[in-house]
């Protein structure tokens, strides 16, 4: 197929071309054979904010607790996650709320968890609100962006979630709601593997996957932030 050939696909979005074989020449030669196997994650990527995971460029220098700093409350922080219990050896609740006064270091906090978490390939997603960036002062883009981090660290949802947004291409500008339960929870209660991860012959085993959503009080509407405090405790 040639490149003149190729203007029927000018301003097209979220189409897939399956089977076949053909060149794009341009500034470089590209071949596909069969289609793009993962489609609906390349749609997907274009529904994220870039700037809001732990290590985007855009957020260098992040903010860290200096060495020897914050351990009280990152050890307390780490055995939850590791874990499931709190600190009175009892089963924790999934979601762990850390609060306190503007500038008590809560970000710090943040980041050098995901940083720890990303070192030993147990952090699942992270998503840190800033209110002067328009793509992550609301939660437009926040659930599409963890379960773009998801199915790069968990490969096993890949595959479930390109399924689910293929079947239907609409939930990436659904609600925030529809998103987190197609996207994010029905997904993971498919996972055999995250079942096995967490349970096996009724104990908890070591290994668990954290997310991370920081900044809340960056996100620019009060009813924006109760909205997914309550998604994120109904799921």
């Amino acid at each position: 197929m040639s490149s003149s050939n190729l203007h029927m696909f000018q301003n097209s979005q979220r189409f897939s071309i399956s089977g076949g074989k053909f060149q794009v020449a341009g500034r470089d030669i590209v071949t596909v054979e069969g289609g793009v196997k993962y489609q609906g994650l390349s749609w997907l990527y274009n529904e994220i904010s870039q700037s809001a995971l732990h290590d985007a460029e855009a957020r260098y220098p992040p903010p860290q607790c200096h060495p020897g700093t914050r351990e009280k409350a990152l050890q307390s922080l780490g055995d939850w996650a590791s874990s499931g219990l709190n600190a009175s050896g009892d089963e924790a609740r999934p979601v762990y709320w850390l609060y306190g006064s503007a500038g008590a270091g809560k970000s710090a906090i943040a980041q050098t968890l995901a940083e720890r978490r990303a070192g030993n390939k147990t952090l699942a997603a992270s998503f840190f609100f800033w209110r002067s960036d328009p793509s992550r002062n609301t939660p437009r883009n926040l659930f599409t962006t963890i379960a773009f981090q998801l199915a790069f660290t968990i490969p096993e949802l890949a595959g479930l979630i390109n399924t689910a947004i293929l079947g239907r291409p609409h939930i990436l500008t659904s609600s925030i709601d529809i998103q987190f339960k197609e996207l994010i929870l029905y997904p993971s209660m498919r996972s055999q593997v995250l079942h096995e991860l967490h349970v096996f012959h009724g104990h908890t085993v070591s290994k668990t996957y954290l997310m991370i959503i920081d900044g809340l009080d960056e996100c620019s509407n009060s009813h924006d932030q109760q909205r997914i405090l309550s998604i994120l405790a109904d799921g």
